[in-house]
This record gives C-alpha cells, structure tokens and sequence, in this order.
C-alpha cells in the first residue's frame, strides 16, 4: 500500500515477474482496477545487483507505460521517477552504510 503526501492511501499491486537470485528481481505493477488505471496501462521496477570492489553496485531502473492524454506529460513523470529512484538509493544507502550527513 503506498501513501500519498495528503495521507491518502493508494493501492498497489506489485508482483514479482523476475527473481533471478541474488543478482535480478523485477515487480510489474498492476493497475487494473486502481485509480492508475486511468494514467497508465502497467509500471515496472528493476533492481539488478553486482559485486564491485569491496562492495556491490546497485542498479534500480523504473518504467511506466502511461494511457491517453497522461502520455502528454511524459516529462514530469520521468521527472518524478527520477526523483524516486534517486530517493530509493539514497536510502537504501543511509540504511547500509549509515547517513552521511550525520557525524
């Protein structure tokens, strides 16, 4: 269940299409019969890992294919999934390697 910032809740089905252990894992979403339904036909996120130096490199790549007149505003949700990946990894890091920003 994902949250909206005015504290609404949205659903979302998300389904794990690929689960190439430890290195690949990708979940569709479902939009059928949810309010994305009239913005997008499917969403899709991909998280590939591997090994570099003393660490891993992680790659997380987010997909939408939008519906009708949401196509016009391509821009903004690129812009939004670039937000939230960004996001995504940068938490992902404060949860392993601790918050840098903190001393």
């Amino acid at each position: 269940m994902l949250q909206a910032r005015s504290g609404n809740r949205l659903g979302a089905n998300l389904i794990c299409t690929v689960a190439d252990r430890p290195a690949v894992w990708r979940f569709e979403q479902e939009t059928e019969g949810t309010p994305f339904e009239r913005m997008m036909t499917g969403a899709w996120t991909e998280i590939r890992i591997s090994p570099e130096g003393r660490g891993s490199r992680v790659e997380l790549e987010l997909g939408q294919s939008l519906r009708g007149l949401s196509r016009l505003g391509g821009l903004v949700v690129r812009r939004a999934s670039a937000r939230t990946a960004r996001e995504a990894l940068e938490s992902l890091e404060i949860a392993l390697d601790g918050d840098p920003r903190v001393s």
